[in-house]
């Protein structure tokens, strides 16, 4: 997951929340999330991290160097490629 509409729409799924039951666990109107999950809204890394601890768990980030023979691979080919040498 990449972008905070995959990561909040994911979390909510998991969690089996209403998009009503994740905005009110984290004080924000239900158009928040909707508009976050459509990817209309780019919320901070703060408010993202609230409210999928709304819906019950926590976002983790992560700092690493990039291979750069992966950041030649692109479109939905490459991005298999990618997929497939971490399963590996």
């Amino acid at each position: 997951m990449t972008t905070a509409a995959e990561v909040l729409l994911e979390a909510r799924r998991r969690s089996g929340m209403t998009q009503i039951e994740v905005a009110e666990q984290g004080c924000v109107a239900v158009r928040v999330i909707s508009q976050v999950e459509r990817g209309r809204r780019q919320p901070s890394l703060v408010t993202l991290q609230r409210l999928v601890a709304g819906a019950g768990y926590a976002v983790e980030l992560r700092l690493f160097r990039p291979d750069p023979r992966q950041e030649q691979l692109v479109g939905p080919i490459g991005k298999q490629l990618i997929a497939q040498r971490g399963e590996l």
